[in-house]
């Protein structure tokens, strides 16, 4: 966090996660795209994890740092 902190003012909430990507996703593997491009580019205001999961696919998205995160996939 000393190298990359929290991104406080602009960063992604917890609050926003959903309203954020679920609107614009159909799967899984969509939904970590969208949200890691967003932490990626904008930020995030704290820690969070998120499991994103369709019918076919279920992917654990944490988030770590102010721009970084790790999204494994959830073996069948």
């Amino acid at each position: 966090l000393a190298v990359d902190p929290f991104e406080t003012e602009n960063g992604i909430l917890e609050e926003a996660i959903v309203t954020c990507g679920l609107p614009y996703i159909k799967t899984a593997r969509e939904g970590v795209e969208r949200l890691g491009k967003i932490v990626t580019e904008h930020g995030a205001a704290d820690a969070d994890g998120i499991l994103f999961a369709d019918p076919d696919d279920a992917w654990y998205l944490e988030i770590g740092s102010g721009h970084h995160y790790v999204a494994p996939r959830i073996p069948d």
